[in-house]
């Protein structure tokens, strides 16, 4: 699955970016089929680990170490350029916090920023010195939202993976007729929600852990479930990853269209099935490709990049080239990633007693 995993994170790119001339998966599209790829994984390595905790040590080295990378990254470069030219880039929001947000909203930011839990949450609050925190409905018509004291504020889907991490102890344990329960009770939360509340729509659609708890929980089941592949797949690697990313491209034209009749909301769900059918081929095709699973190994450090990587591709290009030089920045400093901060930090966790490997 490492091509797809790729490609996803390439596709969030383009979402925060100028975009390409061909349909891709959007970010919104992207990010649900992350956490369908999540639950599956999870299920997979949970019973690697002798107990909860070892399970959870190794998440938080592989999720916080490299983000913690990117954060101190970040804020230091933000800091030098606001010390320089007074321009704080990401940080542009903090030296007005107070005066806008409150110390309820700076002190909820900080905590969010270090420990990524509740920057999912920051879509649906707000802040101010006179209400203090308090719920929104639409931060987009916040004046002075939340979200904008979040240093790498793509970082809310990766605060809803961690509270995923926190369940799947608890969830692995269930009957697969539990979990399926599960997926069936939210799904219909989320059919409700959006047919009668008007919850289709952004941060609803796919920041709301209700909702998406039920995409990850079903790639626990697929997991379960298993799959021997009968896709047709040519041997050779190249061969195969092309004919895949013609797949994915041509399943974002389909996808696309739909879009434009029911609305991304309802496509993203319809579409549901179909990734939940193709995802146990993938993972069996592709397995034992080690080309494939360091594609893979590319999304995450992808995701934490991309918007340096778009910020410096807006300074060196124009907008029509914009995103594919997004792209290969965000691969380029991606593998940085990868091979300073990710393998020392995979030795560290495979070094724990009792876990084979993820």
């Amino acid at each position: 699955m490492g091509a797809l995993r790729l490609y996803l994170a390439l596709c969030v790119v383009a979402a925060h970016s100028a975009g390409l001339p061909f349909p891709v998966h959007s970010g919104t599209e992207a990010v649900q089929i992350f956490f369908l790829i999540s639950g599956f994984n999870m299920s997979l390595v949970r019973d690697r680990y002798p107990s909860a905790r070892r399970f959870w040590r190794s998440r938080f080295l592989r999720i916080y170490l490299p983000a913690w990378t990117v954060l101190a990254a970040t804020v230091l470069a933000c800091v030098l350029a606001g010390l320089a030219k007074g321009k704080w880039l990401a940080l542009q929001a903090w030296p007005t916090a107070l005066a806008h947000q409150g110390m309820g909203g700076v002190v909820y930011a900080l905590l969010a920023n270090i420990t990524l839990i509740g920057q999912d949450w920051a879509m649906f609050l707000g802040a101010s010195p006179a209400a203090g925190l308090h719920f929104v409905s639409d931060f987009w018509q916040d004046p002075h939202p939340l979200w904008q004291l979040l240093a790498l504020p793509q970082m809310w889907s990766v605060g809803l993976e961690v509270s995923f991490y926190l369940l799947v102890p608890l969830l692995w344990k269930r009957s697969t007729r539990g979990l399926l329960l599960l997926v069936a009770g939210t799904t219909a939360f989320r059919v409700a929600g959006y047919a009668f509340l008007g919850l289709g729509r952004d941060p609803w659609d796919n920041r709301f852990l209700p909702f998406e708890l039920g995409v990850f929980v079903l790639g626990m089941v697929l997991q379960r479930r298993g799959s021997r592949s009968r896709l047709p797949l040519p041997a050779r690697f190249a061969t195969r990853t092309l004919l895949l990313v013609a797949g994915f491209l041509a399943l974002a034209q389909v996808q696309s269209l739909v879009d434009g009749r029911l609305g991304a909301h309802w496509a993203a769900l319809v579409f549901l099935p179909l990734w939940a059918v193709a995802l146990p081929e993938l993972f069996d095709a592709t397995r034992h490709c080690p080309s494939d699973r360091l594609l893979g190994d590319l999304s995450y450090p992808v995701y934490l990049v991309h918007l340096a990587a778009v910020a410096m591709a807006t300074w060196v290009s124009n907008r029509s080239w914009q995103t594919p030089v997004a792209m290969i920045l965000a691969i380029g400093l991606a593998e940085l990633l990868r091979r300073w901060v990710e393998k020392p930090v995979d030795r560290l966790r495979h070094s724990s007693p009792g876990a084979r490997t993820t």
